[in-house]
Protein backbone atom coordinates (compact mmCIF):
# COMPACT_ATOMS: atom_id res chain seq x y z
CA UNK A 1 0.00 0.00 0.00
CA UNK A 2 1.08 3.30 -0.67
CA UNK A 3 1.59 5.91 1.57
CA UNK A 4 -0.20 9.31 1.20
CA UNK A 5 0.67 12.47 2.00
CA UNK A 6 -2.17 12.74 4.58
CA UNK A 7 -1.50 9.25 6.02
CA UNK A 8 1.36 10.66 7.85
CA UNK A 9 1.41 12.78 11.20
CA UNK A 10 4.05 15.15 10.78
CA UNK A 11 4.90 17.19 14.22
CA UNK A 12 5.88 21.09 13.90
CA UNK A 13 7.59 22.58 17.33
CA UNK A 14 7.21 26.12 17.94
CA UNK A 15 9.54 26.40 20.84
CA UNK A 16 9.20 29.37 23.11
CA UNK A 17 11.90 31.43 25.82
CA UNK A 18 11.25 34.99 26.57
CA UNK A 19 10.15 35.85 23.46
CA UNK A 20 6.56 37.16 24.38
CA UNK A 21 6.61 40.33 22.19
CA UNK A 22 7.34 38.63 18.93
CA UNK A 23 5.92 34.72 19.54
CA UNK A 24 2.58 35.19 17.71
CA UNK A 25 4.01 35.96 14.82
CA UNK A 26 5.88 32.62 14.57
CA UNK A 27 2.54 30.34 15.93
CA UNK A 28 0.09 32.27 13.59
CA UNK A 29 2.69 30.98 10.35
CA UNK A 30 2.82 27.48 12.69
CA UNK A 31 -0.99 27.30 12.09
CA UNK A 32 -0.85 28.56 8.92
CA UNK A 33 0.71 24.87 7.53
CA UNK A 34 -0.72 23.46 4.61
CA UNK A 35 0.37 20.09 5.55
CA UNK A 36 -3.11 18.23 5.96
CA UNK A 37 -1.77 16.05 8.82
CA UNK A 38 -0.03 18.31 11.08
CA UNK A 39 0.63 18.43 15.15
CA UNK A 40 1.65 21.30 16.70
CA UNK A 41 3.34 21.68 19.72
CA UNK A 42 3.80 24.98 21.43
CA UNK A 43 6.83 24.59 24.22
CA UNK A 44 7.91 27.23 26.65
CA UNK A 45 11.22 26.57 28.63
CA UNK A 46 9.70 28.45 31.49
CA UNK A 47 9.51 32.09 30.21
CA UNK A 48 9.02 34.49 32.98
CA UNK A 49 7.96 37.28 30.46
CA UNK A 50 4.46 36.23 28.91
CA UNK A 51 5.25 33.73 26.27
CA UNK A 52 3.17 30.93 27.98
CA UNK A 53 0.11 33.14 28.43
CA UNK A 54 0.64 34.14 24.19
CA UNK A 55 0.70 30.51 23.14
CA UNK A 56 -1.78 29.47 25.79
CA UNK A 57 -4.08 31.92 24.28
CA UNK A 58 -3.55 31.77 20.88
CA UNK A 59 -3.97 27.69 21.85
CA UNK A 60 -7.37 28.37 22.99
CA UNK A 61 -9.02 30.89 20.00
CA UNK A 62 -7.35 28.30 17.24
CA UNK A 63 -10.26 26.50 15.22
CA UNK A 64 -7.84 25.58 12.66
CA UNK A 65 -7.36 21.42 11.29
CA UNK A 66 -4.24 20.92 13.02
CA UNK A 67 -3.80 19.23 16.59
CA UNK A 68 -2.78 21.91 19.27
CA UNK A 69 -0.47 20.43 22.02
CA UNK A 70 0.73 23.07 24.66
CA UNK A 71 3.62 22.41 26.89
CA UNK A 72 4.84 24.68 29.77
CA UNK A 73 8.25 23.16 31.36
CA UNK A 74 7.84 24.05 35.25
CA UNK A 75 11.97 24.70 35.06
CA UNK A 76 14.57 25.83 32.80
CA UNK A 77 15.47 22.66 31.13
CA UNK A 78 18.07 24.23 29.03
CA UNK A 79 18.20 24.39 25.04
CA UNK A 80 18.90 21.10 24.80
CA UNK A 81 16.59 19.55 27.78
CA UNK A 82 14.10 21.63 26.31
CA UNK A 83 14.87 19.93 22.80
CA UNK A 84 14.49 16.50 24.43
CA UNK A 85 11.03 17.78 26.37
CA UNK A 86 9.29 18.96 23.17
CA UNK A 87 10.75 16.16 21.12
CA UNK A 88 9.64 13.34 23.54
CA UNK A 89 5.71 15.15 23.02
CA UNK A 90 5.66 14.75 19.44
CA UNK A 91 4.05 11.74 17.49
CA UNK A 92 5.19 12.65 13.93
CA UNK A 93 7.00 10.48 11.68
CA UNK A 94 8.89 14.12 11.04
CA UNK A 95 9.32 16.68 13.91
CA UNK A 96 10.02 20.07 12.18
CA UNK A 97 11.89 22.43 14.82
CA UNK A 98 10.49 26.12 14.87
CA UNK A 99 12.55 28.45 16.87
CA UNK A 100 10.18 30.92 18.46
CA UNK A 101 11.88 33.96 16.53
CA UNK A 102 11.72 32.11 13.33
CA UNK A 103 8.26 32.37 10.72
CA UNK A 104 7.66 29.63 8.50
CA UNK A 105 6.38 29.45 4.89
CA UNK A 106 3.12 28.03 4.67
CA UNK A 107 4.70 25.22 2.67
CA UNK A 108 7.47 24.42 5.21
CA UNK A 109 5.78 21.17 6.53
CA UNK A 110 4.63 20.00 3.35
CA UNK A 111 7.94 20.38 1.58
CA UNK A 112 10.25 18.95 4.48
CA UNK A 113 7.69 15.99 4.45
CA UNK A 114 8.22 15.34 0.76
CA UNK A 115 11.93 15.70 0.66
CA UNK A 116 11.46 13.35 3.84
CA UNK A 117 9.30 10.46 2.49
CA UNK A 118 11.94 9.98 -0.66
CA UNK A 119 14.54 7.79 1.48
CA UNK A 120 13.43 8.72 5.16
CA UNK A 121 16.75 10.14 6.30
CA UNK A 122 17.56 11.29 9.85
CA UNK A 123 17.46 15.36 9.12
CA UNK A 124 16.05 17.13 6.46
CA UNK A 125 16.96 20.86 6.70
CA UNK A 126 15.10 23.79 4.49
CA UNK A 127 16.48 27.59 3.46
CA UNK A 128 16.40 30.49 6.02
CA UNK A 129 15.68 33.91 4.42
CA UNK A 130 16.95 36.72 6.96
CA UNK A 131 14.64 39.05 8.30
CA UNK A 132 14.93 42.34 10.13
CA UNK A 133 13.42 43.21 13.37
CA UNK A 134 10.32 44.57 11.47
CA UNK A 135 9.78 41.19 9.46
CA UNK A 136 10.98 42.67 6.70
CA UNK A 137 12.33 39.56 4.39
CA UNK A 138 16.38 40.45 3.43
CA UNK A 139 18.25 39.27 0.11
CA UNK A 140 20.19 37.35 2.65
CA UNK A 141 19.21 33.29 2.46
CA UNK A 142 20.61 30.53 4.21
CA UNK A 143 20.50 27.14 2.20
CA UNK A 144 22.33 24.00 3.60
CA UNK A 145 23.80 24.48 -0.09
CA UNK A 146 26.27 27.10 0.99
Amino acid sequence: MQTTVSDELVSLIVFGFNQADIIDRSITAAFAQTYPNLEIVLSDNCSDDGTFDVMRRMAKAYDGPHRIRLNRNLRNLGFIGHVNKAFELCSGVLIVYNPGDDISDPERASTLYDAFKVDRPLLVHSDAVEMDADGTLTDDVYSPKD
